[in-house]
């Protein structure tokens, strides 16, 4: 194109160093889908050598003071000076400090905090006050020792800096100032009584109980998650004790009380799923807690199901065990509790739940999921041999095993099992009638279709993944690999995971704007509002 010399040379030196400082990676269009507060976040951890060349020691030197979270672009509003660069700091954005004459206009609309700070300035001591309540806040928190103070109050272009806030002792404060002298004001003229005390303790304890109330717990917190992952192992555990006392029909004090302290779990865990936050069918996050506890209370398998599976029913039955014998109602008790096994039902949601998010390991969900469903399978055909046990008795498989006592057959049979599963059997146990002929037969069969039914989805888990998936966790790993080498801060990378997930959740990795960019405007407006 004959561009002059120069113009190339300055060009070749740009790429040069962009791709010196950036090794390829362009943050530009990297996670421009991101909101604007959390790219700005980001990009301020990148520019974080720049922000501090801009920035000196000396005050004379500085734009301005800004808050974590500002803009530098607010150094030309608030100072009258020419804002050049829109960077952000590290987290949210507050205003610095206000000038009363620059804020008259505003004030306008507000006559009652207009006639406060009118009345504030006509004070002759409201000056002073705020002069000392700064200093103070300065020396209690590490601030600049006294005489460093007199002698900034002395410089007429130098403002006290106090966590990024600027104040001076004439026209320009911080508004929340205002509201602190006027609070100390009024709590100097206010007779406080001992009635008045209790009451304000009790106010305050409502308070904090309406909020420990009303808060709620998101679906990705750590807390959750590990309460969640412990509950279904419960359930395993549970299902297993109620199914294995009534199978040898003993009833052992230890396992007896295990499943009393599961049971009392599972009624705290139902007042947790009140507080608990989620995605409703169109993606959007819920997290107020009366629109939480309305979807629990509607859920199919919500509030009634798991008040039906967690009540203490064998309570009801031990009125008799001081007037009859063990054998007579020890039964009696474990039939009863047969109402929790349909708990299982949750454990088989909460998995296919894990399997959709887009922030879980789906290998490693599917490998936990197949291992239970593994457990399962071995437990239910252990307990069906013991069923042969106790209709042809001796004649049975146990017979040449020579074993009489119940919970050594169930051990016997569960190895029985796993040989049929594993295909290793080592004939050691044979089936004696022909009822247990079939039943090892459908047993094959079944644990057949079981594993290779495992093997193919482990299979394609890897292999063929969704194609949307797919390339959305690869760009999820390429931000995560940015992220951790530009060693952007961990709060951040939280974020960033956090929304997109929240993406993933909401559109399964589907752009509807680009979806339907041949359509018409009137008719995507109205289906992207619907």
């Amino acid at each position: 194109m004959g561009l002059p010399e120069d113009i190339q040379t300055w060009v070749h030196a740009y790429y040069y160093g962009l791709w010196t400082h950036q090794k390829g990676r362009v943050i530009a269009g990297l996670m421009d889908d991101l909101p604007f507060v959390l790219h700005s976040d980001v990009l301020s951890c990148y520019y974080k050598p720049l922000i501090e060349k801009i920035y000196g020691e000396d005050p004379d030197d500085e734009i301005a003071t800004l808050l974590p979270g500002s803009l530098f672009g607010e150094a030309g509003f608030l100072f009258g000076k020419p804002a050049m660069l829109t960077v952000r700091a590290m987290t949210c954005c507050e205003i610095l400090s206000i000038d009363f004459e620059k804020v008259r206009v505003v004030l306008e609309k507000y006559p009652v905090l207009k006639r406060q700070m009118e009345e504030l300035q006509a004070n002759s001591e409201y000056h002073m006050t705020l002069k000392m309540i700064v200093e103070n806040k300065m020396k209690r928190q590490g601030g600049i020792e006294e005489d460093e103070a007199d002698a900034l109050h002395k410089r007429k272009k130098v403002l006290l800096t106090i966590h990024g806030r600027r104040y001076c002792k004439k026209s320009k404060c911080y508004l929340k100032m205002h509201g602190e002298c006027m609070a100390q004001a009024e709590q100097t003229a206010l007779d406080s009584t001992w009635w008045t005390a209790v009451k304000e303790i009790f106010m305050n304890l409502f308070i904090l109980l309406r909020r420990i109330h009303n808060k709620t717990i998101d679906p990705e917190n750590t807390f959750r998650l590990a309460y969640q992952y412990i509950s279904c192992l419960l359930i395993i555990v549970l299902f297993w004790a109620i199914t294995y006392m009534h199978t040898v029909s003993d009833v052992d004090w230890y396992i007896s009380l295990l499943t009393l302290i599961i049971e009392s779990i599972m009624m705290i865990e139902v007042f947790l799923k009140f507080h608990m936050c989620y995605y409703d069918d169109s993606g959007a996050y819920i997290s107020d807690y009366e629109l939480t506890s309305q979807s629990y209370l509607k859920s199919k398998v919500g509030f009634v199901f798991d008040v039906v599976c967690s009540l203490p029913y064998s309570m009801l039955f031990l009125h008799p065990m001081f007037s009859k014998e063990p054998s007579t109602f020890l039964s009696v008790i474990v039939y009863a509790r047969m109402a929790h096994l349909p708990r299982l039902i949750t454990l088989l949601v909460f998995m296919w739940k894990e399997e959709k998010l887009i922030t879980s390991n789906l290998s490693w969900i599917r490998i936990i999921k197949y291992f239970v469903h593994a457990v399962l399978f071995v437990h239910c055909g252990a307990v069906l041999c013991i069923l042969f046990v106790r209709m042809y008795g001796m004649l049975s498989w146990v017979g040449a095993q020579e074993i009489y006592f119940f919970p050594k057959m169930y051990g016997y049979a569960s190895y029985w099992v796993i040989q049929i599963y594993t295909t290793t059997g080592y004939g050691d146990i044979v089936a004696k009638s022909f009822g247990e002929m079939i039943m090892c037969i459908i047993i094959m069969i079944m644990s057949k279709m079981q594993v290779v039914f495992i093997m193919g989805h482990l299979a394609s888990t890897q292999t063929n993944k969704r194609v949307l998936q797919e390339a959305y966790e690869e760009k999820l790993e390429t931000i995560k690999t940015y992220m951790k080498q530009e060693r952007i801060p961990t709060k951040i990378q939280k974020r960033v995971m956090e929304f997109y997930s929240y993406r993933w959740n909401r559109t399964s990795g589907t752009d509807a704007e680009d979806l339907f960019k041949d359509i018409h405007t009137c008719l995507k407006t109205e289906i992207l509002s619907r």
